[in-house]
Formats: structure tokens, C-alpha cells, sequence
């Protein structure tokens, strides 16, 4: 694909190439951008991706990209490779995976004596894992691992990166059952982590979990989750550290009936940090196919606010015809936030001279009245296509002619780009959340 964006001096180009075999698939992607004017800014990136079986029980996967980037002309910018490989299987009693990556900075002379780039090597990672054991009590799945790491973090207090390199032994015990309750199902699980460290530093992560599930009638649900977790002692890495600490409870209601109806409200308190999560509340009713409403917003406890109000409407009458309507509103006295309309009508369908007619809405803050922004026709013409849209946000129109068989090679034209050859069928489909057609 191409793109040359003359009002904004800016071109692209993109190629993605997949490639399957018996028991191999390859894939290619190549991105290139930059901008033709002062400070020709520049980005492009590769990707080369090739994954399959080499053996009945042996997967492989090994993934290279490629990033380039400069911020003007003369500039030095940021050029690197990060190659990554993994080797996967399964035996009797017993799964395992090896997996390995580095991270190559190309402009590295530039930058003698420092690493400029957080990052995780593992050089390499072995885990073994045996089949989960049912002990009747209480099912048992383990972990056993062994890994060299190089871990580059920014560390605020010496002014820069730490570039730290060592190994770790790591052991992971999970235990869990369900305990039927009547009404309610009960999962309860506990597990630990082991490290071990090269320097002698020991890690020991202790997690707990309870989770009840109840379901009185056939139109309400109530889920009640709480989790806990803590550790003890020391490790040099920072990656170890995260998630490990946690202490909350939530609890989630659901009211449905069917699939015309469904309402959930949730919430929960996180004691390690001392706050409330938000109570917050979705609601969908769908009493026909041709009528489908959704609703959600909340309550910021902590702040003493109301969450943003956010409500659609998809309403599709007729089998040529649908209507979609979506609004924001600030329910703390600010009022209606954004709106929008999407109108999409056919003509003649499923004939010869089928005509696709598309616009778009947008309330307009300034003036309080609903604008139309977005127009996009297309229409039938035998063997081609011809697509003309209009864009009153940037006052720019395009003309595009496509060949039915070949619908990802059009030709068109442009205001803001001139003559430009790009995919069709992403200029019927790129749209915006709330129903624009986005600008290109």
C-alpha cells in the first residue's frame, strides 16, 4: 500500500507477505514513512516472523523486528534489531519451553559506555513444567525454571540505566479446587514462588485466591473474587517485583434475561493501596433484532464524581436502512460531551446498479446543533466500483475506482493528495468508534 498525503508533506509506504507450508508459516511485514519537509522526519520498521513444528512433539517460533527512526535530517536517532527464538514440547509427563532474545543497538557507537534502551535479554530461559496432579484433595501444577537474564532499567537515582546481568532458579507450586456449594461453586487456590539468584539474593512470592460464583435463578449471577498476594526477601532484578504484591477484593452482579437483556454492576476495595475501585454499571437491551441499546457509566468513590455517561443506539428497520447513535455526557454538570449519527442506506441493493450511501453526524460543542461530516457513495458499475467521499472537517473530497476483482488495488484521486493508489476496501471500513469515517 502507498499513501502520499501532499497537504501534510508526508508519505508511506506498507507491505505485509504471509507464506503458509505443510507445517511452517511465514510472515513479512515492511513499514516505511517520512515527511518530505523540514525536519524530514523519518520511521520505518521491519518484521520477519517464522514459526511451525520441526519434530511431532517440537514447536518453534522465532520472530526478528527492525526499528529505525530519526527525528530530522543529520540526526543520529534510534536504530535496533531485537531477534527472539523459542522452542516448545510436550512428553509423557512433562511439557517444557526454551526461549531466547537479544536486543542489538545499531547506533550504539554513537553512545559509547552506556545502554540507552530498557530492555529484557534472556540468555537464555529453560522451563520444565510436569502435568498437573489431581490428589483428590486438591489439583497440583508446578513449574521449574533456569534463566540468564540482562536487565537494562532506568533507575532514577543514578541519573540513568542500570545494566545488570546474572542468573535465576525459579520453583512455582499452584494448588486449586472447586468445592460445589449448593447454588455456588467455590474455587479456592494458593500457590508460591522460589527464586534463587546468582549472588545468593532469595525471593519467596506467596499468592491466595477465593472466588464464589453464585447463580440463585436464571436471570441474576453474582461472581465475588479475592486475592492476595506478598513477598518476602530480596531480588536484583526489578521485573520479579511486579505483581507480586496485591490485596483487593471485587464483587460483580449481573441481571439477564436471555440475550434481550443484560445489567451488570461492579466494584471492590483494594486494601494494599487503601482505595475503592470504581462502581461501575453496563447495561444492554436488545428486545428485537432491529433494536439494540447500550448504557454504561459509574461512580468514582474515591473522587465523589460521576463517570463519563456513555450511551448507543443501533436501530436497523428495514433490511436497506440502519441508523446508529452514540453520546457522551458529563453527568457532573458539564452535559452533553460528543455525539454522533451514522446513517447508512443502499439503494437498488443486491441490482446491478446498487448505490451505498453512507454520512455521518457530529454535534458541534460551539453551535449545540448536530453537522454533517462525513459522506461516502459507492456505487455499482458493472465490473468496477467507484467510490466518492467528502469530509466537511477538512473540506477534502477523493474519487476512487476499484476493479471488483481486484478490490485492494484502486486508483483515485484526492483534493489534499492528488492521484494516489491505496486499498479500497480499508476506506469502506475505517471507522471511527463513533461512526465517522476517519480522515486519511
Amino acid at each position: 500500500s502507498v499513501l502520499d498525503d501532499r497537504q501534510s508533506a508526508y508519505e508511506k509506504y506498507a507491505l505485509n507477505f504471509n507464506r503458509s507450508f505443510e507445517k511452517t508459516s511465514l510472515n513479512y511485514y515492511y513499514n516505511y514513512e517520512f515527511g518530505k519537509n523540514d525536519p524530514q522526519w523519518l520511521r520505518k520498521s521491519q518484521r520477519l516472523s517464522l514459526s511451525g513444528r520441526l519434530a511431532e512433539r517440537i514447536n518453534f517460533n522465532t520472530t526478528t523486528n527492525y526499528y529505525h527512526s530519526a527525528a530530522g535530517a543529520g540526526d543520529a536517532g534510534e536504530e535496533k534489531v531485537e531477534p527472539q527464538l523459542e522452542f516448545s514440547g510436550s512428553e509423557p509427563g512433562y511439557s517444557w519451553r526454551y526461549s531466547q532474545n537479544w536486543l542489538l543497538d545499531l547506533r550504539q557507537a554513537n553512545y559509547p559506555g552506556t545502554s540507552r534502551y530498557e530492555h529484557l535479554e534472556k540468555q537464555p530461559e529453560i522451563e520444565v513444567s510436569p502435568n498437573t496432579l489431581d490428589l483428590k484433595l486438591f489439583n497440583l501444577a508446578s513449574t521449574f525454571g533456569y534463566g540468564y537474564y540482562r536487565e537494562v532499567k532506568n533507575v532514577p537515582e543514578l541519573g540513568g540505566n542500570r545494566d545488570y546481568s546474572t542468573s535465576r532458579y525459579r520453583t512455582t507450586v499452584n494448588a486449586s479446587r472447586s468445592i460445589p456449594m449448593g447454588l455456588s461453586l467455590l474455587t479456592l487456590g494458593t500457590g508460591v514462588d522460589q527464586f534463587l539468584y546468582g549472588p545468593g539474593d532469595q525471593l519467596f512470592a506467596l499468592r491466595e485466591s477465593a472466588s464464589l460464583q453464585t447463580s440463585p435463578t436464571s436471570f441474576f449471577r453474582n461472581n465475588l473474587d479475592f486475592r492476595e498476594g506478598y513477598t518476602n526477601g530480596n531480588t536484583p532484578f526489578f521485573f520479579d517485583r511486579l505483581g507480586t504484591s496485591y490485596h483487593d477484593i471485587r464483587e460483580k452482579m449481573t441481571f439477564f434475561y436471555l440475550g434481550f437483556f443484560n445489567w451488570t454492576i461492579d466494584g471492590g476495595h483494594n486494601w494494599l493501596a487503601n482505595r475503592y475501585y470504581d462502581v461501575m454499571t453496563n447495561m444492554t437491551v436488545a428486545p428485537d433484532p432491529r433494536l439494540r441499546f447500550n448504557l454504561s457509566t459509574g461512580w468514582d468513590i474515591e473522587n465523589t464524581r460521576y463517570k463519563l455517561l456513555v450511551a448507543g443506539l443501533g436501530y436497523f428497520p428495514y433490511r436497506n436502512y440502519s441508523l446508529q447513535l452514540s453520546l457522551n455526557q458529563d453527568m457532573n454538570g458539564a452535559g452533553l460531551q460528543t455525539a454522533s449519527a451514522l446513517h447508512d442506506v443502499y439503494f437498488l441493493q443486491d441490482e446491478p446498479n446498487q448505490v451505498h450511501l453512507r454520512f455521518s453526524q457530529v454535534f458541534d460543542a460551539a453551535t449545540r446543533e448536530f453537522k454533517v461530516r462525513d459522506i461516502m457513495v459507492v456505487k455499482d458499475l458493472h465490473c468496477w466500483e467507484m467510490s466518492f467521499t467528502y469530509s466537511d472537517y477538512r473540506k477534502d473530497f477523493s474519487f476512487v475506482f476499484s476493479l471488483k476483482a481486484l478490490p485492494g488495488e484502486p486508483v483515485g484521486f484526492a483534493g489534499s493528495r492528488g492521484f494516489y493508489y491505496d486499498g479500497f476496501e480499508r476506506q469502506l471500513n475505517q471507522l471511527n468508534p463513533v461512526g465517522e469515517v476517519r480522515r486519511y
